[in-house]
């Protein structure tokens, strides 16, 4: 192989490596800032479910408040006493059981339901996930737990089909790179042969 060739198999898979870097840090930025959004909207329901509790006398008044707050029945909500007994619910969180987390750190959970077997405006035969968080609060000297989730887009693919994906894309890779090599081998034989000439 003419060292011309190799500089340039070089200058090629160093650019073909900076672009797999770049393109996974872009990937990964907005993907966190697309959480970062769900999780602020998240954290805005509950300061205004917080500000529905301050207002109320009791937890009868509460869920009362919570009862005719508009939009929050497009978000599963649940609230749960210190006992981790479910006191009320959306009726998106009576469909469907999440469990409860020990931590206050936002979480996704996926579902095993078709999003139009929820939501039936979304018709969608993507598989339901959610992005979760916990809060606590106080009603009336009593503690609180409230755990909120709202669904999110997903790509609808199991892991299975994710692997199969990806298996699909590196055999791609390689037979792309296997024609580059043999097209090498025939550029330096034709080459050869010119030379020996």
């Amino acid at each position: 192989m003419k060292i011309r060739t190799k500089i340039s198999l070089w200058i090629i898979g160093a650019g073909i490596c900076a672009s797999l870097v770049l393109s996974s840090v872009v990937f990964y930025g907005l993907v966190r800032e697309y959480y970062e959004v769900i999780d602020n909207d998240l954290e805005a329901v509950f300061t205004d479910i917080v500000g529905l509790s301050a207002g109320a006398a009791d937890v009868d008044a509460f869920i009362n408040a919570l009862d005719g707050f508009p939009g929050i029945g497009r978000y599963w909500v649940s609230l749960y006493s210190a006992d981790r007994d479910i006191i009320w619910q959306t009726p998106v969180a009576k469909k469907i059981s999440i469990p409860i987390a020990d931590t206050p750190a936002p979480f996704t959970f996926s579902t095993h339901l078709r999003s139009g077997d929820v939501y039936p405006d979304m018709r969608g035969e993507k598989l339901l996930t959610f992005r979760v968080k916990l809060r606590f609060f106080q009603v009336s000297g009593k503690s609180y737990g409230v755990l909120i989730g709202k669904p999110i887009e997903t790509s609808g693919l199991t892991p299975a089909d994710r692997e199969q994906l990806i298996k699909k894309v590196r055999v791609a890779i390689e037979e792309n790179l296997k024609r580059e090599e043999i097209a090498e081998r025939l550029a330096d034989l034709e080459a050869a042969r010119s030379d020996g000439k």
